[in-house]
């Protein structure tokens, strides 16, 4: 993976966490940033998008919805404790992607350590 991958990963997370800061992110894939990277512009079925980690979890769809820390539809009610398990689970995969290395990002199962955040986040807001 190279360092624009990173970037653009780092980007497309970030913009998901201020949506969600703002009460404006949608489950929409036509909508999500790392939809719009990785499902419409370079794969199908989001096979390099990092929530593909999650992808042996259940038969989903799409690997994001497979998470504990599931994402929630800033449009439709939610229960509290979900949306902020969705923000404080954004948070901690950007700060670990920004502390990895080029090296590590290109390593097969790079994004396991997600399956980790989602399940303490979880735990935490009982989910």
């Amino acid at each position: 993976m190279s360092l624009n991958r990173k970037n653009e990963i780092l980007k497309a997370m970030r913009t998901i966490l201020q949506e969600y800061k703002n009460d404006e992110h949608s489950t929409s894939t036509t909508d999500c940033k790392l939809c719009k990277l990785f499902l419409y512009k370079s794969s199908p079925m989001c096979s390099l998008c990092p929530m593909f980690a999650f992808v042996h979890l259940d038969n989903n769809t799409y690997c994001c919805m497979n998470r504990r820390c599931e994402p929630v539809d800033c449009n439709k009610s939610y229960i509290d404790n979900e949306y902020n398990a969705v923000i404080e689970f954004y948070e901690k995969a950007i700060k670990k992607i920004e502390k990895m290395s080029n090296i590590d990002l290109k390593k097969e199962s790079t994004f396991k350590f997600l399956i980790a955040i989602d399940d303490k986040v979880a735990e935490k807001y009982d989910l």
